[in-house]
């Protein structure tokens, strides 16, 4: 009796959960989209340089790179304001997460940066892509290492 209404409890479960919007349909609503990115288009990053206080920096769409992520895009940017330009500092080691805002939804959040590079430029992680990658309800294919890698664009960075 007991097993039995332990698997009723789990399939009412597993059907009130599939029935409902899930948490990350919700928050997809408030992130950029990657698809609606064109070079040139201008936001803002949040991130501390210095003791607490959040500091605001500019930031610059370069491009998307498609598939760069073992299948997933990462996005390009150009950044300056504060240390960045004032210092040359480009991105600081800690910045790995500082959300990136485009028309004031939330893009991602940088995740790479270049070793000494001539300008300050970092890869963001789009947020729809943290949210729906270990979403099981999505039907994704799993990226693996054997997968291509193909940029549609080129991107041309520098003069």
């Amino acid at each position: 009796m007991r097993m039995l209404l332990g698997w009723l409890g789990a399939l009412w479960l597993a059907t009130s959960l599939m029935a409902q919007p899930s948490a990350v349909e919700s928050m997809l609503r408030d992130a950029f989209p990657v698809s609606q990115l064109k070079p040139g288009m201008k936001g803002y990053g949040l991130t501390v340089f210095k003791g607490t206080q959040i500091a605001r920096f500019d930031v610059e769409i370069v491009g998307v790179l498609e598939n760069a992520n073992f299948g997933r895009p990462l996005v390009l940017i150009k950044m300056r304001g504060g240390p960045i330009t004032e210092r040359q500092a480009n991105i600081i080691a800690g910045m790995s997460g500082s959300p990136i805002f485009i028309n004031g939804k939330i893009l991602g959040a940088i995740a790479y940066g270049f070793a000494f590079p001539r300008e300050a430029h970092g890869l963001v992680t789009p947020l729809e892509d943290m949210l729906t990658t270990f979403d099981p309800r999505l039907n994704r294919p799993a990226a693996s290492l054997a997968t291509p890698r193909v940029v549609r664009q080129p991107i041309r960075i520098g003069g």
